[in-house]
């Protein structure tokens, strides 16, 4: 098991691998030959007890690192599983959506308090191998032998009780660079924000604790939207649904704007963000396949 005592004393790379175990060192050193090769001007050390190698000053791993995590993650979340389901169920994906995005919404609340024990336990460098297991071992195997490869007929009717579009646009054109520039700047907030939110609370003088407690909000916010659209809104067409979500997120900024950062005020934020959130990420899927037809 490869994992680092909070209070190692590894002063080198050399000693890092050497502290392994020995079926693993000859692995590692060839990682590090590697490195070497690839960027011959490289400087490697320890930081945070792990090696670490920059180039003039910039941690070149680090970067490489969340490069590949971009592209698996493009390949891997909603996006991708939406397209999915749009061509395995074509015009009643929006049903198998909604119940895509409930699934979603419990497991951040679920494998996040779950990660956390693991690292407690083993260290982080643990936790990443069982997350590497379960993604080789379940999640690929389902993507690859259990996903049906059947498409959905141009005929296919839509959910019962949801209104057909007036007509299906060409996925080209002024109508798809609108909702294709709209959907893309939209992921902007929820990625920033959700980054920074809590912290931002902690500098307006709301103590962590708090925090923390309104930081919970948001995901349980996002699961009660997706739930209240699948039980009550599923007749409306998707772009009702996105215009209320943005509207609801405009009044979440413009509530806080005039009440300020008080406990109460955030805590409603956060709920109201955490919803908007919820029902925009059901219409990324649902908005292409009702305008567009895919």
């Amino acid at each position: 098991v490869l994992w680092v005592p909070a209070d190692a004393p590894y002063k080198s790379v050399k000693e890092y691998i050497a502290a392994k175990p020995a079926d693993v060192r000859p692995m590692l050193e060839r990682v590090r030959r590697a490195i070497a090769t690839a960027v011959p001007g490289g400087t490697e050390a320890i930081s945070y007890q792990i090696p670490v190698y920059t180039l003039n000053g910039v941690p070149v791993l680090y970067f490489a690192v969340w490069m590949l995590l971009g592209v698996a993650m493009a390949g891997s979340l909603y996006d991708p599983a939406f397209a999915t389901l749009g061509r395995i169920f074509g015009a009643a994906a929006r049903r198998p959506i909604t119940y895509l995005t409930l699934a979603g919404g419990f497991a951040s609340t679920v494998c996040w308090p779950l990660t956390q024990a693991l690292i407690d336990a083993f260290g982080w460098e643990s936790a990443y191998l069982v997350h590497a297991a379960l993604l080789t071992f379940i999640s690929a195997p389902l993507h690859a032998f259990a996903l049906p490869r059947v498409r959905a007929s141009a005929d296919a009717k839509s959910a019962p009780g949801a209104p057909a579009p007036a007509r299906v646009l060409p996925a080209r054109g002024q109508a798809f660079i609108l909702v294709a520039t709209g959907l893309a700047i939209y992921a902007f907030i929820p990625s920033g924000l959700a980054a920074h939110m809590l912290a931002i609370f902690g500098r307006h003088g709301i103590d962590p604790s708090t925090v923390v407690l309104i930081g919970a909000l948001f995901g349980p916010a996002q699961v009660a939207a997706r739930i209240c659209e699948l039980s009550f809104a599923g007749h409306l067409h998707p772009l009702i649904m996105l215009r209320f979500a943005i509207v609801l997120l405009l009044a979440a900024y413009g509530i806080l704007a005039l009440l300020g950062f008080s406990t109460p005020v955030a805590a409603l934020f956060a709920v109201m963000f955490g919803a908007a959130n919820g029902l925009v990420t059901i219409a990324r899927g649902a908005v292409p396949l009702a305008l567009f037809g895919h």
